[in-house]
Protein backbone atom coordinates (compact mmCIF):
# COMPACT_ATOMS: atom_id res chain seq x y z
CA UNK A 1 0.00 0.00 0.00
CA UNK A 2 1.14 3.58 -0.62
CA UNK A 3 2.44 5.57 2.34
CA UNK A 4 0.16 7.77 4.43
CA UNK A 5 1.87 11.05 5.31
CA UNK A 6 -0.86 13.59 5.97
CA UNK A 7 1.70 16.30 6.86
CA UNK A 8 3.01 16.16 3.26
CA UNK A 9 -0.41 16.88 1.74
CA UNK A 10 -2.16 20.23 1.46
CA UNK A 11 -5.30 21.68 -0.04
CA UNK A 12 -3.96 24.33 -2.42
CA UNK A 13 -7.40 25.47 -3.63
CA UNK A 14 -11.03 24.71 -2.89
CA UNK A 15 -14.40 26.03 -4.02
CA UNK A 16 -17.98 25.24 -3.14
CA UNK A 17 -20.52 26.61 -5.63
CA UNK A 18 -24.19 26.02 -6.22
CA UNK A 19 -24.87 23.39 -8.86
CA UNK A 20 -28.31 24.16 -10.19
CA UNK A 21 -31.16 24.98 -7.85
CA UNK A 22 -32.06 23.83 -4.38
CA UNK A 23 -29.44 22.29 -2.14
CA UNK A 24 -27.01 20.90 -4.77
CA UNK A 25 -23.38 22.06 -4.57
CA UNK A 26 -20.18 21.40 -6.52
CA UNK A 27 -17.05 20.91 -4.39
CA UNK A 28 -13.71 21.29 -6.18
CA UNK A 29 -10.36 20.65 -4.46
CA UNK A 30 -6.73 20.74 -5.51
CA UNK A 31 -4.58 18.51 -3.30
CA UNK A 32 -0.79 18.84 -3.45
CA UNK A 33 1.71 16.12 -2.48
CA UNK A 34 4.91 17.88 -1.35
CA UNK A 35 6.66 14.58 -0.60
CA UNK A 36 9.31 12.83 -2.74
CA UNK A 37 7.24 9.64 -2.67
CA UNK A 38 3.77 8.75 -3.95
CA UNK A 39 1.17 8.90 -1.20
CA UNK A 40 -2.20 7.35 -0.56
CA UNK A 41 -5.15 9.58 -1.44
CA UNK A 42 -6.58 11.05 1.77
CA UNK A 43 -10.19 11.37 2.80
CA UNK A 44 -11.81 14.81 3.01
CA UNK A 45 -13.73 16.06 6.05
CA UNK A 46 -16.30 18.54 4.68
CA UNK A 47 -18.14 20.83 7.09
CA UNK A 48 -20.98 23.05 5.82
CA UNK A 49 -22.19 26.07 7.78
CA UNK A 50 -24.89 28.74 7.52
CA UNK A 51 -24.50 32.54 7.52
CA UNK A 52 -24.13 32.65 11.32
CA UNK A 53 -21.43 29.95 11.32
CA UNK A 54 -23.66 27.21 12.69
CA UNK A 55 -23.05 23.66 11.52
CA UNK A 56 -25.50 22.61 8.79
CA UNK A 57 -23.90 19.32 7.74
CA UNK A 58 -20.67 17.38 8.06
CA UNK A 59 -19.48 14.48 5.95
CA UNK A 60 -16.36 12.36 5.50
CA UNK A 61 -15.68 11.88 1.79
CA UNK A 62 -13.65 8.88 0.62
CA UNK A 63 -11.55 8.92 -2.55
CA UNK A 64 -14.22 6.67 -4.09
CA UNK A 65 -16.81 9.46 -3.56
CA UNK A 66 -14.76 11.54 -6.00
CA UNK A 67 -14.57 8.57 -8.42
CA UNK A 68 -10.78 8.46 -8.17
CA UNK A 69 -9.39 5.72 -10.42
CA UNK A 70 -5.95 5.51 -8.77
CA UNK A 71 -6.08 6.33 -5.04
CA UNK A 72 -2.48 7.59 -5.19
CA UNK A 73 -1.04 11.10 -5.52
CA UNK A 74 2.28 11.02 -7.34
CA UNK A 75 5.43 12.42 -5.76
CA UNK A 76 5.60 16.20 -6.05
CA UNK A 77 2.32 16.40 -7.94
CA UNK A 78 -1.20 17.61 -7.43
CA UNK A 79 -4.62 16.22 -8.17
CA UNK A 80 -7.93 18.00 -8.71
CA UNK A 81 -11.06 16.41 -7.28
CA UNK A 82 -14.64 17.35 -8.01
CA UNK A 83 -17.95 16.21 -6.57
CA UNK A 84 -21.58 17.29 -6.81
CA UNK A 85 -23.48 16.72 -3.59
CA UNK A 86 -26.77 17.50 -1.95
CA UNK A 87 -26.40 19.42 1.30
CA UNK A 88 -29.91 18.59 2.48
CA UNK A 89 -30.29 22.25 3.38
CA UNK A 90 -30.26 25.32 1.09
CA UNK A 91 -28.97 27.61 3.92
CA UNK A 92 -25.33 26.67 3.29
CA UNK A 93 -23.10 29.75 2.93
CA UNK A 94 -19.73 28.52 4.21
CA UNK A 95 -17.56 25.43 4.35
CA UNK A 96 -14.27 24.00 5.55
CA UNK A 97 -12.26 21.05 4.27
CA UNK A 98 -9.62 19.05 6.08
CA UNK A 99 -7.62 16.07 4.87
CA UNK A 100 -7.28 12.93 6.99
CA UNK A 101 -6.66 9.22 6.86
CA UNK A 102 -9.22 6.96 8.55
Amino acid sequence: QPLRRIHALSVDASTLTRAGGGDAFRLTLTINNRDDLPLSMPWVDLTLSDASGLLVARRALAPADFRVEQPIIGAGSEVQLQLVLSAGNPRVTGYTVELFYP
